[in-house]
């Protein structure tokens, strides 16, 4: 079963929310869309009997980084009944993956930040970012403005320096909800965070997307022109006439057929059957 439009339109406010249960909601941000425009509409959002515990793990290099078993004993003493953890930057973490799975629980929502654009160093178990993705039940990935994502892909850049409009509070957020039963619910949004809005986007389907499909498919010529589909549009299909309402139309799903006067039928053939 398809997930319905209104339950796209939806979903984002029902992650913030925690009105759909989502053990581990990932965000995905960069240098040009950080987290922490998204986060503070958590807060906006909870109820108030959910608890708020925050991890910073973007500290100064000469601070003493925070052990696995350290880290999951610090959050263990901090929840109680329906909790709701931010950890920022699960790149720093080494073992996420043990990490996550002691810390979650059916009362216990983790979100965690994981910035998009850092390098991961090179190891041959599977990076940081592909276990996240398979673990996490919600991905909200944030994407600036249109027009300040032209101008990064135009002249990129790196450093102190930053475009105009980076971290806007209006931005783009794609998410996917993985449901209990394993399907996926896929949107995309614009965000106000001023107003608190979630405009919902909805895909635009092109008449010849069916016609760009088929295009590598075959050596034949599956494309049709403009008079070819104007000729097609003038045509009267018998089905058409079976769905009118009225004197004359059919029930069902039955054919009508009108003979013309070129047509040679003989009722009394019993071999002779126009259908």
């Amino acid at each position: 079963m398809q997930p319905t439009k209104e339950q796209k339109a939806t979903i984002l406010q029902r992650i913030l929310k925690l009105s759909d249960f989502s053990p581990f909601v990932l965000i995905l941000d960069s240098l040009s869309q950080s987290a922490s425009t998204l986060i503070p509409e958590f807060h906006h959002h909870m109820p108030a009997n959910v608890k708020i515990v925050q991890v910073f793990l973007d500290h100064h290099p000469e601070q003493p980084s925070i052990s696995p078993d350290q880290l999951v004993n610090f959050v263990k003493s901090q929840v109680s009944g329906r909790s709701l953890v931010f950890i920022d930057n699960l790149g720093l973490l080494k073992d996420v993956g043990s990490i996550l799975h002691q810390i979650m629980s059916p009362d216990t929502t983790v979100v965690g930040v994981f910035h998009s654009d850092t390098m991961s160093p090179p190891s041959y178990s599977p990076q940081g970012i592909q276990l996240l993705n398979y673990m996490a039940t919600s991905i909200i990935e944030l994407v600036p403005q249109e027009s300040v994502e032209q101008d990064l892909a135009e002249d990129p850049c790196f450093g102190p320096y930053t475009f105009r409009g980076f971290n806007s509070p209006e931005f783009t957020a794609n998410v996917t909800h993985r449901r209990k039963s394993g399907r996926a619910i896929t949107a995309k949004f614009r965000v106000n965070t001023k107003s608190h809005t979630y405009e919902y986007v909805a895909k635009q389907v092109l008449e010849n997307d069916d016609e760009k499909l088929l295009a590598n498919l075959t050596t034949f010529n599956l494309r049709t022109t403009d008079k070819q589909k104007q000729e097609r549009a003038k045509v009267d299909l018998p089905f058409l006439h079976a769905q009118e309402v009225g004197d004359g139309g059919a029930q069902g799903g039955a054919i009508v057929y009108h003979f013309e006067k070129e047509d040679d039928y003989d009722e009394e053939d019993p071999y002779e059957d126009p259908f």
